[in-house]
């Protein structure tokens, strides 16, 4: 039978609270470190070497299919002049994020990164390529995606 008494011997109030067990713990705990073993069957990653502005391809489109970014990380060179240097992605020729401005920059090299999800940050259409383009840059990085079917989602 529990104590009756609210108060411990010290005079502070006494608490009490049941705390349930787990019926079923999980497996893994999600980080991105976790994330390439949860998704070995279907995590892709796009190397990016683009020695002139432009636009390249990063996944090819596939029937049925489409590609979802996970995260990135690239760096830019060349950034001398009073131009704007941008990166977008694309869905065929349609834009799926803004363009991301980087400033010219000395003697640094400009970063920019989307840490690793597991919740898609951009998509394509169904059946369209994954493109990036640069315009007044150089970049370097990678593009972490995955490419799913359209008809059975995750």
């Amino acid at each position: 039978m529990p104590d009756e008494n609210p108060y411990l011997p010290d005079g502070s109030l006494r608490l009490s609270a049941t705390v349930a067990p787990l019926v079923s713990p999980l497996p893994v705990i999600v980080t991105p470190a976790t994330i390439p073993t949860l998704l070995p069957d279907v995590l892709r990653r796009a190397i990016v070497n683009q020695f002139s502005a432009g636009t390249e391809v990063l996944a090819e489109a596939e029937p049925g299919k489409r590609h979802q970014i996970l995260g990135w990380t690239l760096t830019f060179a060349n950034l001398g002049g009073e131009e704007d240097h941008t990166i977008t992605f694309y869905s065929n020729d349609t834009p799926i994020t803004g363009s991301f401005i980087v400033p010219s920059a000395t003697g640094a090299v400009p970063l920019i990164s989307a840490p690793l999800s597991l919740v898609p940050i951009v998509e394509t259409a169904v059946g369209e390529a994954l493109k990036l383009t640069t315009a007044n840059m150089q970049v370097r990085g990678i593009v972490v995606f995955i490419t799913e079917d359209a008809s059975n989602p995750r």
